[in-house]
């Protein structure tokens, strides 16, 4: 065996200065003054003290010195270095391997078999790499093979394997009781052990994975000064499912709903929702991020339980506050890669109009954002895994109840939905140990009505005219038509046609890209631009679809059933209203709905929520904005003094801007 000294040990590991220290607390006096003086010589050593003075003076011979230099050089299975510690008496640094053979002994041969699997594996490494295939095939559920690693199958397919090796009978583990079962059920632990962060999904579940990936000692190194100078954004799906119900004429008919997805955004600072959409989906798009950071630009998005007691009263979200937060922005937003397919849309949209900057991150990794998941443990604390309707995420979840088949559902989706909008008000109004008992919100009031430490808020200034804002979507459509056959200039979308007064006078548009800016909510109207900018009004859609607001996500599931035969309608009837009218239908005679029917209910729902959402911010901006032109206009006399009020108010009764 070569062993180091110091004329031949490579400079680096000479810097004795940076080696791991070590802690004599619990030594007894003669090991730290055995570890003291070996200590001492061993630096001699390595400064260059000629050996035999050092073994004069210290009494360590040059074999005890090289023996002791080579231990602390050693590295760890993880890299490091061994440092001081190979001084410490009775540390072992490296796993005891056993060189001689086997020989039994003792009563039946029982004894003398210490470290046998260890060297087994040694003398017989193709049969080590296929058991380690095997092991690592079946902890991460592989075809052919168990979903867990479990000790006694894995065992027994260790011994019949070696045995097709052509293992004889006299030979360890076949020569034993047990066939080396404990032996070999050590291996295995130690094997899972060492390779864990590979195995843990599978072995022992998500949530290990995930919380696996906290206290690894290793933070952030973005670090939050003021309010939304770093805001975390996640989604998370929550597992329960609501219920959507409906009138028919047989009654009210439950049907039930996907389960919910929570996307948020909180402040890092203090640890504040400021933005909030649900969605009866499980996979996020790119018009639900930008939503998101809508509601957190413009006040939150947070319905108020006016039927809560109290709570209509009490602040819990930004735009709560008023002015300060009406139109504010962000510096940074941290987002994980597993949002990375919507990067481009979002960071082009967003750092036009807030200026902020995305970062993105890796997958399920909750230290990077531990106050959005923070957030998530909380909806968990609070019961959300404890309702009747939870369904965990597979049949074996430990989170999953089964409600009885005959029992009456008792949660509605708007009942959910207020349940999460309540947990989170709540969260925004839980008191933080960080801030001395302090609740969030009432931290963030006090810097608002602090005036003498002058704290300025990231106010925006009033967005730009050409600048679209995030509740809308751009994207860009080749002009149709055709001057021989005389069709005017249209645009194509989702299978039916817009038309606008100025576009159709464009001909010379046709074949080329538009701009369009759609409100994601109601897909009826859509602004038009060249790609120079040059505005051409507002196109409608044709036919049928130009009567009822709807999503494009409902028109295309609309559609699709208008295609199969399964929905008819008559010319110009409104699409949306016929096909909830043939479900009520078909509910009221009690035959199970299909799944493109409960797809539709579940888009119309969302979609309502999600207009509803919207109005509330509008309406919400409506009320300030009065109460900021009362304060600066004078008062006039008789009915004109409310008059400037009114058509600001309109959000109030009609839902939309």
């Amino acid at each position: 065996m070569n062993r180091y000294t110091r004329s031949n040990a490579p400079v680096d590991l000479l810097k004795y200065d940076e080696w791991p220290e070590v802690s004599l607390s619990a030594l007894d006096d003669e090991a730290v003054a055995r570890f003291t003086a070996l200590k001492k010589a061993l630096i001699r050593y390595m400064e260059g003290d000629k050996v035999q003075e050092i073994q004069d003076d210290e009494g360590y011979s040059r074999e005890a010195l090289i023996r002791a230099f080579n231990r602390c050089i050693t590295r760890r299975p993880d890299g490091r270095l061994v440092g001081w510690l190979g001084l410490v008496p009775g540390v072992r640094i490296g796993a005891p391997a056993r060189v001689k053979p086997l020989a039994p002994s003792g009563r039946n041969g029982k004894s003398g078999l210490t470290g046998a699997c260890a060297l087994f594996m040694n003398q017989h490494p193709k049969i080590e790499a296929a058991f380690k295939k095997y092991l690592f095939k079946t902890a991460t559920r592989q075809v052919a093979h168990e979903n867990k690693v479990r000790p006694g199958i894995a065992h027994k397919w260790f011994i019949a394997h070696c045995r097709e090796q052509g293992i004889p009978e006299n030979q360890w583990p076949l020569n034993t009781d047990k066939l080396g079962r404990g032996a070999i059920s050590e291996y295995i632990r130690l094997y899972l052990a060492a390779n864990y962060d590979a195995i843990v999904a599978t072995q022992y579940g998500q949530k290990a994975k995930t919380k696996s990936h906290s206290g690894t000692g290793t933070f952030s190194r973005l670090r939050a000064s003021q309010f939304l100078d770093v805001v975390e954004l996640d989604e998370h799906l929550c597992h329960f499912k609501g219920w959507i119900a409906f009138e028919t004429p047989g009654g009210k008919r439950w049907v039930k709903s996907p389960r919910l997805s929570l996307i948020a955004m909180v402040d890092r600072l203090i640890g504040l929702v400021v933005g909030l959409k649900i969605i009866f989906r499980s996979q996020a798009r790119g018009d639900d991020i930008l939503e998101v950071l809508h509601h957190a630009c413009t006040g939150g998005g947070v319905l108020v339980d006016a039927s809560a007691e109290g709570e209509a009263n009490e602040p819990a979200m930004p735009i709560d506050l008023g002015v300060p937060f009406e139109w504010c922005g962000l510096n940074q937003l941290l987002v994980d890669n597993a949002l990375s397919h919507l990067a481009e849309e979002i960071q082009g949209r967003a750092r036009a109009l807030l200026g902020c900057d995305i970062n993105f991150g890796p997958v399920r990794r909750p230290e990077r954002r531990p106050n959005v998941e923070g957030l998530f443990s909380d909806l968990e604390r609070l019961g959300f895994h404890r309702l009747d309707e939870t369904t965990g995420s597979g049949p074996q979840d430990p989170i999953r109840i089964e409600a009885p088949p005959a029992r009456e559902p008792q949660m509605t989706e708007a009942a959910a939905i207020a349940l999460i909008y309540r947990s989170v008000r709540f969260h925004n109004r839980k008191r933080s140990s960080g801030a001395y008992g302090v609740r969030r919100i009432e931290q963030l009031q006090g810097w608002v009505n602090d005036t003498e430490q002058g704290l300025i808020f990231p106010m925006l200034p009033p967005p730009l005219d050409h600048l679209p804002s995030l509740d809308v979507s751009v994207t860009r459509l080749k002009v149709k038509g055709s001057e021989q056959t005389g069709v005017r200039a249209h645009l194509y979308l989702q299978e039916e046609s817009y038309a606008g007064e100025v576009l159709s006078e464009r001909w010379d548009l046709i074949g080329q890209w538009v701009m369009v800016h759609m409100n994601r909510h109601d897909a009826r109207y859509m602004r038009l631009f060249t790609l120079k900018g040059e505005s051409l009004g507002t196109a409608t859609v044709t036919g049928r679809w130009r009567h009822p607001p709807h999503t494009l996500s409902q028109r295309i599931i609309t559609n699709k059933l208008i295609r199969d035969g399964q929905l008819r309608i008559g010319y110009d009837e409104d699409p949306i209203a016929a096909h909830l009218a043939q479900i009520a239908h078909d509910a009221a005679k009690d035959t199970p709905l299909s799944a493109d029917q409960i797809k539709t209910l579940t888009a119309h729902a969302e979609n309502e929520h999600s207009r509803q959402q919207s109005a509330n911010s509008v309406a919400q901006a409506a009320v300030t904005a009065a109460i900021e032109n009362a304060k600066k206009e004078p008062a006039r006399d008789g009915k004109e003094e409310r008059r400037f009020v009114m058509p600001q108010l309109r959000a109030f009764n009609r839902g939309q801007r």
